[in-house]
């Protein structure tokens, strides 16, 4: 299991808009809410774990001031699953399906991280089979996980889009599920929205599997 600040340099690694140490602010700030374990120094320091990582990376995107970053976090990873359509071949998707909250989908996509990419490297394979190799890059399966400030959120796997060749030869395996606002939190639990103005967070499977990577190590494999 890794430490708090191998989770910030992995966020750090895929934000391109902000640097470590605002990254790293965030991430004290919401262990001093106790959304995070307290970490004492040398051998004892808490290691954190898949569902930490997951929290982690909605308090570092959530749109809120620093002080409510917490929070918004306990209200994003709560959101219950709404609807979720098939997927394919892999357990991942099984799994994604019948994650009952957001934050478990986030533990799911963590842990099955190299499953996933792996799954993705065989679909360009089988696309592009008859194609240069140089044509791969027009179009890549994409992984992408997506909340909002007016508390919904979402996990798709898109392919087979704008290619039409790699339509052609590929299977199209579309997945989705969707996460809103569970009825049975208590009713003060989730701050009332005070704009019309919705922003969507989205990240991707670099941002996913970089913290796979500081959870784990590199070189894991995570079985579907």
């Amino acid at each position: 299991m890794a430490r708090l600040p191998a989770f910030v340099d992995a966020l750090a690694r895929t934000d391109r808009e902000r640097d470590r140490s605002t990254i790293d602010n965030i991430a004290r700030a919401v262990r001093e809410e106790g959304l995070l374990p307290t970490v004492s120094s040398g051998r004892g320091a808490a290691k954190l774990t898949a569902a930490n990582a997951a929290d982690l990376l909605i308090a570092v995107h959530a749109v809120v001031p620093r002080a409510k970053a917490a929070q918004a976090t306990r209200q994003i990873r709560s959101l219950r699953r709404m609807a979720a359509s098939s997927g394919g071949e892999h357990g991942f998707y099984k799994a994604l399906g019948e994650a009952e909250t957001f934050g478990d989908a986030l533990v799911i996509l963590i842990e099955q991280a190299p499953a996933i990419f792996n799954s993705f490297v065989d679909w360009v394979d089988d696309a592009y089979a008859n194609h240069p190799e140089e044509d791969r890059h027009l179009f890549l399966p994409q992984l992408r996980v997506r909340f909002t400030n007016r508390l919904t959120a979402d996990v798709s796997f898109v392919f087979n889009r704008g290619v039409q060749r790699a339509i052609e030869a590929g299977t199209q395996v579309d997945f989705k599920t969707s996460y809103t606002i569970d009825i049975d939190q208590p009713r003060d639990f989730y701050e009332r929205i005070k704009t019309d103005r919705q922003v969507t967070v989205s990240v991707g499977l670099p941002t996913i599997m970089s913290l796979h990577e500081a959870l784990f190590g590199t070189g894991t494999e995570a079985t579907a």
